[in-house]
């Protein structure tokens, strides 16, 4: 028989012997078959044994690996295992000694990581990348926090503060604070730079009681805060804040600054803003800002007289702007609605009010009251409805109500005191309820009250008293036009002109 016919009658042996073996065989243990099957006599087909082929395959069919491949997988050798630099737990390092040590080591610290005790500086602490928790820089004799260049990632608070800082700088590759980040209670401190890179911050963005900071560099690619922004105690600053990038935060405190209000042209939305102290002449305010969900208080410094706001801002508390040397407040042409108080007080200089021709109903209540130089608040001309009080009061100059034609509905009160040039409440013939009190008091020259004889009732007190040109006479006939059994206070006539 030919050694060709072999490999014919190869698989029907195997075949009578396991059953079955797979058709296909890997060039490897074909190359073996051969070698072996030369070795036996070309008459002994036949008589293949089980435990020949059983060398090539274990009892369930699969091929066995070969002596060299088994010794090539014991000689593969494991690659090799990086070490761990990660430090597990809550640390304190308090000299420079434990930085050294800590460098040697690690490069990220899975806990809460402290600075304190004796560390008079950071220069060898270059290796931490990131901290999973708090990271507390508090140490008495430290001047500066230069020296954590490479730190990206703080996953709690960063808090820093110490009676020797003069210096927050070095912190350039600071990508993201998770949770607040506080510069407080440094007396010495100087000057904060080098975070540029910082995108978010998770807490709070507190910035407060540093009594030496001169420059506050920019937070140029800070996106968003999850909780406040505060800059407050910081009267030695030279430089106006600047969040360029910034398109979201809960809330914005700002007090006291010297200079100008924090520049936000891109902020876009807020849950509550207080401005108060705000320096500068003209002040452009929040340019691109649509949305304030809670109240938005703004009180500017003594010098700025020109206040710009967003022409498309959309308030769902209160709005209040008080500043005594404001001649002109341009912006909220697109306000339609206030959910709390409309508050325009207190703005000595200020001849009219703002435009606000969209405004029909506001939740809370109106106050003006002490604009000395107010003459007209025609900007008022769209109000239709105010669910609290109507309160306007030491408006010296405001000799009349043009721009309350429209107003139907007070669900407080009525409140004209302390204005020595109104004369009559002709604007005010519309008002078809009220649900508080009313009262006219103190109003020099005051001397015609029938706009309000159609009113249906008052609810609460009725109170005309020291109006010196108004008879006594117009006031009881005010009473009975509106019915004593509709009033459901006391009434009180007193101090008016005899007759």
């Amino acid at each position: 028989m030919h050694r060709t016919a072999l490999f014919f009658l190869l698989p029907l042996a195997a075949c009578n012997l396991k059953g079955r073996i797979e058709a296909e065989i890997e060039d490897r243990v074909e190359d073996e078959l051969r070698d072996r099957l030369e070795s036996v006599e070309l008459g002994a087909v036949g008589e293949i044994e089980e435990e020949t082929l059983g060398e090539l395959f274990d009892p369930t069919g699969d091929i066995r690996p070969s002596d060299s491949e088994e010794e090539t997988e014991e000689e593969t050798e494991e690659e090799p295992v990086e070490p761990d630099t990660t430090f597990y737990g809550d640390l304190t390092l308090a000299d420079d000694a434990a930085v050294a040590d800590f460098c040697t080591r690690y490069t990220h610290v899975d806990g809460d990581l402290s600075l304190s005790g004796d560390l008079v500086e950071l220069e060898r602490l270059d290796c931490l990348l990131a901290v999973s928790g708090s990271l507390t820089i508090d140490a008495d004799g430290l001047t500066s926090t230069r020296g954590l260049g490479h730190l990206a990632f703080v996953g709690g608070d960063l808090l820093i503060s110490g009676p020797a800082l003069t210096e927050v700088g070095g912190l350039d590759a600071l990508t993201e604070v998770s949770g607040s980040l506080r510069l407080t209670d440094a007396p010495h401190l100087a000057r904060v730079g080098d975070l540029s890179n910082l995108a978010f911050v998770g807490g709070d963005l507190r910035i407060e009681s540093l009594p030496a900071l001169g420059e506050l560099g920019a937070f140029g690619q800070l996106l968003g805060v999850s909780g406040t922004v505060s800059l407050q105690g910081l009267p030695a600053l030279n430089t106006a804040p600047s969040f360029p990038a910034l398109t979201g935060l809960n809330d914005l405190v700002v007090a006291d600054l010297s200079l100008a209000c924090p520049d936000t042209p891109a902020l876009l939305s807020a849950t509550s803003i207080s401005l108060s102290g705000c320096g500068g002449s003209a002040v452009e305010l929040f340019p691109a800002l649509e949305s304030v969900a809670g109240d938005l208080s703004i009180e500017m410094g003594a010098g700025v007289t020109s206040l710009s706001l967003a022409p498309a801002l959309q308030a769902s508390g209160s709005v209040t702007i008080a500043s005594a040397n404001l001649t002109a407040i341009t912006g909220l042409e697109s306000l339609s609605e206030v959910n709390g108080d409309l508050n325009l007080s207190y703005n000595l200089d200020l001849a009219a009010l703002p435009a606000l021709h969209a405004l029909t109903t506001v939740h809370g209540s109106v106050i003006l009251q002490w604009n000395t130089d107010l003459t007209d608040i025609s900007g008022l001309g769209s109000l239709e409805e105010v669910r609290g009080d109507l309160q306007i009061d030491h408006n010296r100059y405001l000799s009349g109500l043009d721009g309350l034609e429209q107003l139907r509905t007070i669900n407080g009160s009525l409140a004209l005191t302390d204005m020595v040039r109104l004369t009559n409440l002709d604007p005010l013939d519309s008002l078809g309820l009220l649900g508080g009190s009313l009262t006219l008091h103190n109003n020099l020259i005051l001397s015609d009250v029938t706009a309000l004889h159609d009113l249906p009732a008052v609810p609460g007190d009725f109170t005309v008293t020291q109006n010196g040109w108004l008879y006594t006479s117009e006031a009881t006939a005010l009473r009975d036009a509106i019915g004593v059994s509709n009033i459901g206070g006391t009434v009180t006539i007193s101090g008016n002109a005899a007759g």
